[in-house]
C-alpha cells in the first residue's frame, strides 16, 4: 500500500463552508475569507491531481522492481502504466488577496511534477496497452522505467510539500472559524458542524498507514470516540430543534455521510483488531487502484471523508 495514496483530500477541509460559495464578509474575517480563496485552486490540483498519480505508481509498482524495472516473463503481462492527467494553470489571484508564505513556488513545483509525470505516464501506458512490450521484448520499457519511477517519486515530493503549507493554513484557518462559531452562536449548529469536521479530520489522518497492521488502534479508538461524541451531539440538537434544523439545507446529508465516515473507520479499526487479511478478489481491486472501494481499508475511510467533505460545502444556513 502506497502511503501518499490515503491522505488524499484532508486539505480539502480549507474550502468547507456552512454558507454559500462566496463567504458572507459578515461571518468570516475579510482576512480568512481572501486566505481561503486563495488556497481553493491549490486545493483543487491536489484534489484532481495527486490521487490518479499515486494510484498509477501503485498499481505500476505492483507488478515491477522498483529497483530492476522491468522483466520478459510470466508477470510481463500485468505491467499497467494508468495515464494521468495534465494539470490546469492556476487561475492568477487578486493582487489585494492574502499571500501565503511557500504557497506559489510549492504550487508550481507541483504542476510541473504533474505534468512530467502526464507525458511519461501516457507514453508507457500507450506502450504497454499496445502490446508494443512484447515485440521489443520491454526494451522501450526498461528505457522509460528509470524516468518513470522518477516523476513518480517527484509528484509524492511536490504533493507534500503543497500539501503542508495548505494544511498549515489551513489548520489556523479552522480554528479561527471554529472558535468564532462557538463565541457567536454557542454550541447550536453553526458550531456544531464545525466541529464535526474539526474531530473528523483526525481520524482521517490517523488512516496514513502504509499497512492496516500500522494502524495504531488505541489513537484511532480514542479518535473515533471524539468523532461519535460529536456526531451523537449534533444529532440530538436536531431532534430537539427540528424547526432551526429544517432552515439548513444539507444538513441532513452531512449527518448521513458522518454516519458512513463512522462506520468506514469503525470497519478499517476492526480489521486491524482482529487481523482480518484482504481476500483475494479485494486484493485485485486494490492491485486495479480501486483501494476506496474495498471496505475496511484506509483508501475507504478517505473516501467516506472526501463525501462528507462535499456535504459540509454544501451546507446552507438560511
Amino acid at each position: 500500500m502506497n502511503r501518499a495514496a490515503i491522505i488524499l483530500l484532508i486539505a480539502l477541509c480549507a474550502c468547507s463552508r456552512t454558507q454559500p460559495p462566496t463567504p458572507s464578509p459578515a461571518a468570516v474575517p475579510p482576512d480568512d475569507a481572501a486566505i481561503g480563496e486563495l488556497l481553493n485552486p491549490y486545493i483543487e490540483l491536489l484534489n484532481r491531481h495527486s490521487q490518479p498519480a499515486f494510484q498509477s505508481r501503485e498499481t505500476y509498482l505492483s507488478a515491477v522492481d522498483r529497483t530492476a524495472g522491468p522483466r520478459m516473463g510470466p508477470g510481463a503481462a500485468r505491467i499497467v502504466v494508468i495515464a494521468t492527467k495534465a494539470p490546469a494553470a492556476v487561475e492568477p489571484v487578486d493582487a489585494g488577496a492574502a499571500q501565503v508564505e511557500g504557497l506559489a513556488a510549492a504550487g508550481l513545483a507541483y504542476v510541473t511534477s504533474v505534468e512530467r509525470l502526464h507525458e511519461l505516464t501516457t507514453e508507457a501506458h500507450i506502450y504497454y496497452e499496445s502490446g508494443a512490450w512484447r515485440r521489443d521484448e520491454l526494451g522501450l520499457g526498461r528505457a522509460l522505467h528509470e524516468p518513470l519511477v522518477a516523476g513518480y517519486d517527484s509528484v509524492v515530493s511536490a504533493d507534500a510539500r503543497l500539501r503542508a503549507v495548505i494544511e498549515r493554513e489551513n489548520g489556523a484557518l479552522q480554528s479561527r472559524r471554529l472558535q468564532s462559531a462557538h463565541k457567536k452562536h454557542g454550541r447550536t449548529l453553526p458550531f456544531l458542524t464545525r466541529r464535526l469536521l474539526a474531530v473528523s479530520k483526525p481520524v482521517v489522518a490517523a488512516a496514513n498507514v502504509d499497512t492496516v497492521q500500522d494502524l495504531n488502534p488505541q489513537s484511532m479508538t480514542a479518535m473515533l470516540r471524539t468523532l461519535r461524541a460529536a456526531s451523537a451531539e449534533l444529532v440530538a440538537y436536531v431532534a430537539k430543534h427540528p424547526a432551526e434544523a429544517s432552515a439548513v439545507a444539507g444538513l441532513k446529508a452531512l449527518m448521513r455521510r458522518t454516519a458512513a465516515f463512522e462506520t468506514s473507520a469503525g470497519r478499517l479499526l476492526k480489521r486491524r483488531r482482529q487481523g482480518l487479511q484482504f481476500s483475494r478478489t479485494e486484493r485485485q481491486v486494490i492491485r486495479a487502484g480501486s483501494a476506496d472501494a474495498v471496505e475496511g481499508h484506509p483508501a475507504r475511510v478517505v473516501e467516506e471523508f472526501n463525501d462528507l467533505i462535499d456535504a459540509s460545502n454544501s451546507l446552507y444556513f438560511r
